[in-house]
C-alpha cells in the first residue's frame, strides 16, 4: 500500500498509513511533506486505538510541531475524556520536550494560577477543597471565589491534562505520587448516566475512570476560563 497518495476521507486504509508512518523509526522528507493529511484522520481513528496511534507519532515526531498540534487537538476534541487527559498530556510534554512552550508558563495570582499557554486561570491550592463527591465538587466550585475572580467550575480531561502533574511551585498540595504508592484524585467535569462521573487520578501518567457520583470522594481543582481584554 503506498504512503504517499492524497487526503481523502477517513477510511482504514488511512489508519493503517498512520501505522506505518508511526512505526518507522525515521521520517523522509517526502514522509514529513505528506505526514499532515494524516494527522488531520487522528480524530476519526476507532477510539481503541487513538491513544496507542499518537503515543507512535510522538516516538517517530516529537520535535514536530505537526505532529504536536495534531496530538493536542486530539485532546479537545475527543468525545472520551480518558483520551482528551492521555492525548493532552502527551502534547505538553512533547511541546516542553521542543521548547515549545514559554519558560516561565505559570504565574501566581495568590489564590488562583495563570496559565500564559492556555489562558486559563486554575485554584492554586489542590487540596484545599477536602475530600467531596461530585455533586458536592460541583457546588464548591460554582462557589469558590479568588481575589476578583468568580464563574469558577470544575475541569475537563482536556484541561487537566494541560497542567498535569502541577507538582511544581507554584501549584500547592498537588498531591502527585510519581510510583502509585499514594493515590489520590481530582473530580472532572464529565458525568456519565445518571450517577456516574470521571475522576482523574494523580499518581503515575494519570488517567480518568468512571466513579459513583454521590459516593465517591475526590479533591476538586477548580477551574476559571481565560478573561477577556475588558476584565
Amino acid at each position: 500500500m503506498p504512503i504517499h497518495r492524497p487526503p481523502s476521507p477517513y477510511t482504514p486504509s488511512h489508519l493503517l498509513a498512520i501505522r506505518e508512518f508511526a512505526e518507522k523509526e525515521q521520517l523522509t522528507p517526502k514522509d514529513r511533506e505528506v505526514l499532515p493529511q494524516y494527522l488531520t484522520d487522528l480524530e476519526h481513528a476507532p477510539e481503541n486505538q487513538q491513544y496507542s496511534l499518537i503515543v507512535w507519532l510522538g516516538k517517530i515526531a516529537p520535535q514536530d510541531k505537526q505532529s504536536i498540534d495534531a496530538i493536542l487537538r486530539l485532546g479537545k476534541t475527543s468525545s472520551q475524556p480518558t483520551i482528551q487527559f492521555r492525548a493532552t498530556v502527551l502534547a505538553f510534554k512533547l511541546k516542553q520536550q521542543a521548547g515549545l512552550i514559554a519558560r516561565v508558563r505559570f504565574v501566581d495570582r495568590g489564590g488562583s494560577i495563570e496559565d500564559r499557554e492556555t489562558g486559563l486561570f486554575w485554584q492554586a491550592d489542590g487540596t484545599q477543597s477536602g475530600l467531596l463527591n461530585y455533586y458536592e465538587g460541583q457546588d464548591y466550585a460554582k462557589n469558590f471565589t479568588t481575589g476578583r475572580l468568580t464563574d469558577w467550575r470544575l475541569p475537563t480531561g482536556h484541561e487537566l491534562g494541560t497542567i498535569f502533574p502541577a507538582d511544581k511551585l507554584p501549584f500547592r498540595n498537588s498531591r502527585y505520587s510519581e510510583d502509585g504508592v499514594t493515590r489520590q484524585s481530582y473530580w472532572s467535569s464529565h458525568l456519565y448516566g445518571e450517577n456516574y462521573a470521571g475522576i482523574c487520578g494523580w499518581q503515575n501518567d494519570g488517567g480518568i475512570n468512571n466513579c459513583f457520583a454521590d459516593r465517591n470522594r475526590a479533591f476538586i481543582r477548580c477551574v476559571h476560563d481565560p478573561l477577556r481584554p475588558a476584565e
